[in-house]
C-alpha cells in the first residue's frame, strides 16, 4: 500500500485547520495545527498509510479541543475515521460539568485507547511521541516545560510510561513508535534531574 493525498485527506486537513484557527500550542505561539500535522507526518514516517489513519491523525483534537461535536464531524467523514477521533478524545469534564483531574483524564483516555482497535492505539503513540518531541526540543533550546502541565516532571514522566505501558504493540511500527517514546521519556528524566539540581 502506497500513500495517496485524497480528497479525504484535503478535507481533513482543511477540517482541522479551521478548527484549530486561534488556537496554539502550550507554552507558545506556535499554531496547534502543526500538531496534528506532525502526528500524520509521524504515522506516514512509520509506514502507515491508510487514508482512516492519516485523516483521523489531522482531525484527532478536533473534539477535545474545539467546539466541534462529534455530530458535525460524522457528517463530514467515513465512520472509520470518527471512531478513532473518538477514541482519542479525553473526557476534560465530569458530570456536573466540574474541569476532572490531569491524572484521570489520561487514566480514563488510556484504559479507553488499551481497547481499541490498532488504527487507534496507532493514532494515540503517534500523538504521544510528538508531543514528548516537543516537550525534549523546548527543553533544549532553553524553555522551561514542566510549568505548563500542572504536575511535577517526576508525576509527569511516569504517568507517561505508565500510560504507554498499557498499550499492546502488535506490529513492527507500533512497535517502532513506542521505543522512541520511552527513549525520549529517558531523555526528559535525564533533563528533569539537571533541571532540579538547577
Amino acid at each position: 500500500m502506497t500513500f495517496e493525498f485524497s480528497p479525504l485527506l484535503e478535507r481533513a486537513l482543511r477540517f482541522s485547520s479551521v478548527s484549530h484557527r486561534d488556537q496554539f500550542r502550550k507554552g507558545g505561539e506556535i499554531p496547534y495545527i502543526t500538531h496534528p500535522f506532525a502526528v500524520a507526518l509521524i504515522l506516514k514516517e512509520h509506514g502507515i498509510v491508510e487514508e482512516t489513519a492519516i485523516a483521523a491523525a489531522l482531525l484527532h483534537d478536533v473534539i477535545e479541543d474545539t467546539d466541534c461535536s462529534i455530530e458535525e464531524l460524522q457528517k463530514e467523514f467515513p465512520g472509520e475515521v470518527v471512531e478513532i477521533v473518538s477514541r482519542m478524545t479525553e473526557r476534560k469534564l465530569d458530570e456536573e460539568g466540574r474541569k476532572r483531574s490531569w491524572h484521570d483524564r489520561k487514566q480514563e483516555h488510556v484504559r479507553t485507547i488499551a481497547n481499541a482497535g490498532r488504527l487507534s492505539r496507532t493514532v494515540f503513540l503517534a500523538d504521544k511521541l510528538h508531543n514528548l518531541s516537543t516537550m525534549v526540543y523546548d527543553i533544549d533550546r532553553g524553555e522551561e516545560i514542566w510549568h505548563r502541565f500542572g504536575l511535577s516532571a517526576v508525576r509527569l514522566i511516569e504517568s507517561y510510561r505508565e500510560f504507554l505501558r498499557q498499550i499492546h504493540c502488535e506490529n513492527e511500527p507500533m512497535q517502532s513508535l513506542a521505543e522512541k517514546c520511552f527513549r525520549l521519556l529517558e531523555q526528559l528524566e535525564e533533563k528533569a534531574r539537571s533541571f532540579e539540581k538547577a
